[in-house]
């Protein structure tokens, strides 16, 4: 019981480790995603036009899939003007706009890790969510890597205990 114990502690403290890990991935990926994904949608948005000037596009736009996927995708992300509308948009994401304040960031809302990214050179805002099922996910599968092994050593270490121990005594 006590190889129990401290394998329990260890994995729970490597559990800790690989969700700030894991974090930290996935957060990166969201900033460079943003880093991306603003220039792209300004120009598809202003085109030429001077800033502050849409090319007479009103409202909110959707970027359709180029690969046609359906499956929902762990990125949504919103263009979003200074005042809070839905300028353009991912496919698979909400016409709603994401409750989240448009100052730059992080935060978290309505299960959702939220990156704001403002624009330099235009009166717009990119925000990138990621849902955190898809985080809990990764966590939980790299768990069940760490604690697998455990279930099938214990056993076996116990059977080469008692196995030892008999044997030893003869």
């Amino acid at each position: 019981t006590a190889v129990l114990a401290v394998w329990l502690v260890a994995a729970g403290f490597a559990f800790s480790a690989i969700r700030h890990e894991l974090d930290e991935v996935f957060d990166s990926v969201l900033v460079e995603s943003a880093q991306r994904i603003l220039p792209l949608a300004i120009d598809d948005l202003f085109g030429d036009t001077n800033p502050g000037q849409t090319r007479g596009i009103p409202g909110d736009r959707v970027i359709e899939d180029a690969d046609g996927d359906d499956d929902a995708h762990s990125l949504h992300y919103q263009l979003r003007a200074l005042d809070g509308r839905v300028l353009l948009r991912a496919q698979d994401t909400s016409e709603t706009p994401f409750a989240m304040p448009l100052s730059a960031g992080f935060g978290e809302v309505d299960g959702l890790r939220i990156y704001t990214q403002p624009a330099i050179s235009h009166p717009v805002v990119l925000q990138v969510a990621e849902p955190l099922a898809h985080r809990s996910e990764a966590l939980w599968e790299a768990a069940w890597a760490l604690l697998a092994p455990l279930a099938l050593l214990i056993p076996l270490g116990g059977v080469a205990i008692v196995w030892s121990v008999r044997f030893g005594l003869r």
